[in-house]
């Protein structure tokens, strides 16, 4: 199966537009390798409900229960005009396969975002919550990926990521040609991948497919289990799981130094001393040296573009 692009959403202060409240934009490193991989688009609701570039801060405060965005210097309330845009864009989002927003941000924020209780500037913080956009975003595709920036800065939630929207553009690409026979390659060729993330997802999701008939509930009961199974990074000890099965395909016919080998790389791998990637190339090594072409086919193996490893593993760059 040929990897299909992913879709992806930015906010656009990512390296796309000046358009933060003091006119700015924050170069991403990760944000701009993904433009060769994947298709980008980019928005900014504060600027599509009509404010400047650069503008005056707006904050959410909150007052008995009813949460309000508001700009303090001109006593403007934009709450309305937010809510409204939010119900138009979330519609157009459903194909996206994974969103890259603003940290903190008062509209993309997904987490962490400051709370006020009134428009006094000096107000004291009565909580953190996700921003306007970023709350909407998650109650309206709760099985989505979504980050922002900030947390991207961790190599296993940067490779999490990665493997996520890859796996669900190609998912996408096989629903959308509505061939059972799409989603059995698809459910083959993530065996191991599906296994290192969640075992009882990955049963339930073959027994959607042995008993697929009706293509549109299949593709549709198989979605949910996908994302389920993909909810949360994976424990280190299931991906180990999932990598000496793999091994077990060949381990009869290795030496003894080489499957020492491999078992002590299993070890580092435990103790986080090595990327994942590193077991991979040796699984795969395997796979090739044997003509093993399911265990080579599989996206455990190369679940992003390997342009991705430096990103991801930046200790491996400065070698």
């Amino acid at each position: 199966m040929k990897t299909a692009r992913p879709l992806v959403f930015c906010s656009s202060c990512l390296g796309f537009r000046k358009c933060r409240w003091n006119g700015v934009t924050v170069p991403n490193e990760f944000v701009e390798r993904l433009q060769k991989h994947a298709d980008l688009v980019d928005n900014c609701p504060e600027v599509e409900i009509g404010l400047g570039v650069p503008r005056k801060p707006v904050r959410i405060i909150s007052v008995k229960g009813r949460k309000s965005l508001v700009q303090p210097d001109t006593r403007s309330d934009f709450t309305s005009k937010m809510n409204s845009y939010i119900d138009r864009l979330l519609p157009k989002l459903k194909d996206v396969d994974g969103f890259i927003l603003k940290s903190r941000s008062p509209s993309c924020g997904i987490r962490d975002v400051k709370v006020y209780p009134g428009m006094e500037k000096s107000g004291a913080i009565s909580a953190r919550e996700p921003g306007f956009f970023g709350g909407r975003l998650a109650e309206q595709y709760p099985l989505k990926i979504i980050e922002d920036e900030a947390r991207l800065r961790n190599c296993r939630l940067r490779e999490h990521f990665l493997t996520v929207v890859f796996a669900s553009a190609n998912f996408r690409k096989a629903r959308e040609s509505s061939d059972i026979r799409e989603l059995l390659e698809f459910h083959s060729i993530n065996k191991f991948l599906l296994m290192s993330y969640n075992q009882k997802e990955l049963k339930e999701l073959g027994r959607i497919v042995a008993c697929a008939k009706d293509n549109s509930d299949a593709f549709r009961d198989y979605e949910a289990h996908l994302s389920a199974a993909f909810s949360g990074v994976p424990r280190t000890s299931s991906v180990c799981n999932a990598f000496y099965r793999m091994y077990g395909h060949f381990s009869k016919k290795l030496g003894k130094d080489e499957s020492r080998i491999f078992n002590e790389s299993m070890g580092k791998l435990r103790e986080n001393r090595i990327p994942i990637g590193q077991v991979a190339e040796s699984i795969s090594s395997m796979a090739a040296r044997f003509g093993d072409s399911y265990i080579r086919d599989q996206t455990m193996l190369e679940p992003y573009p390997q342009d991705f490893i430096s990103v991801c593993y930046p200790e491996i760059r400065q070698r």
